[in-house]
């Protein structure tokens, strides 16, 4: 899709730019293969992966940093997570410090608020997650394949199997991903939402 501004006829001062044009691309690995292959003078979310790779002229790296929380979701419409303690056991059985030591650019939080507007404990339980879990429990859990979700999906896969939990994980493109989502022809998601720099989420 292209997107294109252009200045207003009745403008003061003549504009810098006449007109500015944007592509929206169904992924950011495809607006990527898209900026190195054409002439564009820039593209926003590089993939994390990409960003050793370079090309031809100068290339410089912004960073635009706006607050994300991210959340393991599960879909309450599937029988095996309508009893509460089963998301309990999987939520106990999470190391979410764990998590953000290996990311390295995260905190941990237990609701989508900025850190350090309310203080919170840490619910990692591995010996309560196993008492609440029932045996020989499986899960799908979905997440867009590009960092850091798919690592932070590893992370959690493996906490949840130490808890005795069977684990399959489906790694996604956006598009995909997205639709699996709002179709509910999921188990668990890691979804993320930009929820600004305001506390006030109102």
């Amino acid at each position: 899709m292209l997107i294109t501004l252009k200045r207003f006829d009745k403008s003061i001062r003549r504009p810098f730019l006449e007109k500015i044009e944007f592509t929206v691309e169904p992924s950011a690995e495809k607006a990527w293969e898209k900026f190195v292959s054409s002439p564009f003078l820039g593209v926003a979310q590089v993939p994390w992966e990409r960003l050793k790779e370079r090309r031809e002229g100068n290339f410089q790296l912004h960073f635009v940093s706006l607050p994300q929380y991210t959340a393991v979701f599960y879909n309450l419409k599937k029988d095996k997570f309508k009893d509460k303690n089963v998301r309990l056991g999987l939520d106990r059985a999470i190391n979410r410090i764990e998590i953000c030591q290996r990311l390295s650019f995260v905190e941990p939080t237990l609701l989508p608020l900025p850190a350090g507007a309310i203080k919170e404990k840490s619910v990692f339980n591995l010996r309560e997650a196993r008492q609440l879990l029932p045996d020989n429990f499986s899960v799908e859990l979905s997440y867009l394949d590009r960092y850091p979700f798919n690592e932070t999906a590893r992370l959690i896969a493996s906490h949840w199997e130490r808890a005795g939990v069977k684990v399959k994980l489906l790694g996604l493109e956006e598009e995909a991903l997205s639709e699996k989502v709002f179709s509910g022809d999921f188990e668990a998601v890691i979804w993320g939402e930009v929820v600004g720099r305001d506390w006030d989420l109102t």
